[in-house]
């Protein structure tokens, strides 16, 4: 027998079964023990083997959603354009925000919150000026990444420690699809005070604004009333270049501060209510009691003129309120059904003296200019005193409204309105006026029958 087949040797006084089993112990025990140049394997248990990969899977998803979070910090919400129109269900009550427990009026903070696409970060300046050092949250349509547009709005004078920007990647089919109800969601969930006070980019504050928010009569109204929305008077500076274009350098001086420069400039027409041709835009603000109000003064708003009503306010961030609906994009509707769902819901209205916004008289947008297109049938008419008059939908021959942008938003705005009509219970608290607007009778789509859009 050769040596490598060779037994070991077994003591009389041992059985040849006990000198296997002592053998295999042996030869497990050596392996078990065996050097390598790292050191010694250890065989583990199936225990140790499971912690281990459980480890390791725990260390693949931090780095794998940490890294997720970076991205969306970087490029916050990048959305595809299909998912936006694919949008289907309208919401209720704003899921993100605390809940609306009470307050007290010591605790009634502010924060500004507004939105804009690239073109118009130049404002930002102007909105830091006259609302100071308190929290600005702002969501930016852009292809820059969020650092850049925060150097950007540094740059202009911006206090870095009261702004939060968020930025939506400008991926969109069309620049006239601007996701206005998204990006003002996006700024909305930023929010980390009580109330916030609402405005579009090219709505420009009263230097007091602000203070007058502080004013502890106003603070305690809105602490007694998570449903009071306080309205802002809104008015516009006339353009003042004669041409067509944007003048900056004239515009800009002339926009008033305060309530004296506001009344100079209502005097020499350089200013007036905002969109005094859109009755019912504004016109359920009342203006002739604004400018008899003290600065602080609230004044309930009676009734609503139009449906189509839609103040800029300042209001109560909590889960309880209505969000704005991200089916609308583009111009039209977009804040007008905000406010006819806070309505619904029991929100009061009413004008704080004082304070006031102003717009900026910049050029259409791409979004307006594409509201504006329509088939030559809707084209107004010229009467015989020489005025210009619009046609009613159902005076016009027209095949598919929904051809047309403003088509879709109305298709869009009937089934928010169906919805919560049918959906939501009515608590209204603020009535339509008695000589209020038929607004169904401006809309282009047939009002009758059900209106879809395809995605």
């Amino acid at each position: 027998m050769s040596r490598a087949m060779r037994r070991p040797h077994v003591p009389k006084h041992v059985n040849e079964k006990d000198a296997f089993r002592a053998d295999q112990k042996s030869t497990v025990k050596k392996i078990a023990t065996k050097r390598t140049k790292t050191g010694p394997r250890k065989i583990r248990s199936w225990k140790q083997v499971y912690a281990k990969c459980l480890l390791l899977l725990l260390c693949f998803c931090l780095v794998f959603f940490t890294g997720r979070g970076i991205a969306r910090k970087e490029e916050n919400f990048r959305i595809e354009t299909n998912n936006i129109r694919g949008l289907n269900d309208f919401q209720t009550e704003t899921l993100d925000a605390p809940r609306c427990s009470a307050i007290d009026s010591g605790e009634v903070t502010f924060t500004l919150v507004t939105q804009f696409s690239e073109d118009r970060l130049w404002m930002m300046e102007y909105h830091c000026k006259r609302w100071g050092h308190s929290p600005i949250s702002v969501s930016v349509l852009t292809n820059q990444t969020t650092n850049e547009v925060l150097d950007a709005i540094y740059a202009l004078g911006c206090n870095r420690e009261q702004l939060v920007v968020q930025t939506l990647h400008a991926n969109y089919d069309r620049v006239s699809d601007y996701p206005v109800n998204i990006l003002r969601e996006m700024a909305l969930s930023a929010v980390k005070t009580s109330h916030v006070m609402y405005v579009d980019i090219d709505f420009w504050e009263s230097n007091d604004l602000h203070d007058i928010l502080f004013f502890p009569s106003v603070r305690k109204a809105l602490s007694e009333n998570p449903k009071l929305a306080l309205v802002i008077p809104a008015f516009q500076l006339n353009r003042q270049c004669k041409e067509y274009r944007d003048c900056p350098e004239i515009n800009i001086p002339l926009m008033p501060r305060n309530r004296e420069a506001l009344v100079q400039s209502v005097t020499e027409r350089k200013t007036t209510i905002f969109d005094p041709t859109n009755r019912g835009g504004h016109g359920s603000t009342q203006y002739d009691a604004w400018s008899r109000q003290e600065s602080g003064e609230i004044y309930d708003i009676p009734c609503f003129k139009s449906n189509r009503y839609e103040p800029y306010t300042a209001f109560r961030y909590c889960r309880d309120l209505p969000p704005f609906q991200k089916q609308f994009s583009g111009y039209g509707k977009n804040k007008m059904a905000w406010v006819m769902h806070l309505r619904r819901v029991g929100y009061s209205f009413a004008q704080l003296g004082g304070a006031f916004l102003v717009h900026y008289p910049h050029l259409d947008s791409p979004s307006r200019m594409e509201w504006n297109l329509g088939p030559t049938e809707a084209n107004p008419l010229r009467g015989q005193d020489g005025k210009l008059y619009k046609k009613l939908p159902e005076d016009m021959a027209v095949s598919d409204w929904t051809a047309y942008k403003r088509g879709q938003v109305d298709a869009t705005f009937v089934k928010f309105r169906n919805w919560l009509q049918s959906r939501v219970q009515d608590e209204t608290v603020t009535p339509m006026c008695e000589d209020s607007i038929d607004d169904d009778s401006r809309l282009w789509i047939d009002r009758t029958k059900d209106v879809s859009i395809s995605s």
